[in-house]
């Protein structure tokens, strides 16, 4: 890369990281949440200092509900795409939610399991368009997920207030609750 795509990439990072991170940690305890066993699994995870196994979790979780559903290309030329062509000038909707549960990269995939492929998830996108941000949010979402796993007693707060609230692409909040420590 020259000087100015470095720029741009790290410019990029520093936009997105908020609003990524937001979100997807934010989604993930959602997803946790409505799963009991899983949440059980990674609390254990967070109180046993294993962050990598907190990691897991978080990812498969956000394979029922990733911060970026869908990845949209521009076509500057004629290419085949898998079984397809797309013609220059097309719009390309790769489905990245769908191809989390193509049963072939994903064994049972209406199952949570923390046993798969870190690598076979698309939460970063894939080859040369692959989000630089992996590499941050590989260390803070899984430490902020540790951090809230944590509270005691944690759950979801009662009524609306407990049901994540989107605006737009984004949460605007899900509530929760935990026990004083003391």
């Amino acid at each position: 890369m020259d000087e100015d795509a470095i720029r741009r990439n790290i410019s990029g990072v520093l936009v997105g990281a908020i609003e990524t991170t937001s979100k997807v940690v934010t989604v993930a305890m959602d997803e946790l949440l409505k799963r009991p066993s899983a949440l059980v699994g990674a609390q254990k995870a967070a109180h046993d200092d294993d962050v990598a196994m907190v990691q897991r979790y978080t990812w498969e979780a956000m394979r029922f509900n990733p911060h970026n559903p869908a990845v949209i290309r521009y076509v500057p030329r004629d290419a085949k795409i898998g079984r397809g062509r797309a013609r220059a000038g097309d719009t390309v909707y790769a489905m990245t939610l769908s191809a989390m549960f193509d049963p072939s990269l994903f064994p049972k995939p209406k199952e949570f399991r923390v046993d798969r492929p870190l690598e076979n998830y698309l939460h970063f996108g894939y080859g040369l368009h692959r989000c630089f941000g992996e590499y941050i949010n590989g260390v803070q979402i899984p430490l902020l997920m540790t951090s809230l796993l944590r509270l005691p007693g944690l759950r979801r707060a009662g009524g609306d207030a407990g049901k994540m609230k989107m605006a737009g692409p984004f949460p605007e909040h899900l509530f929760l609750e935990f026990d004083s420590s003391g």
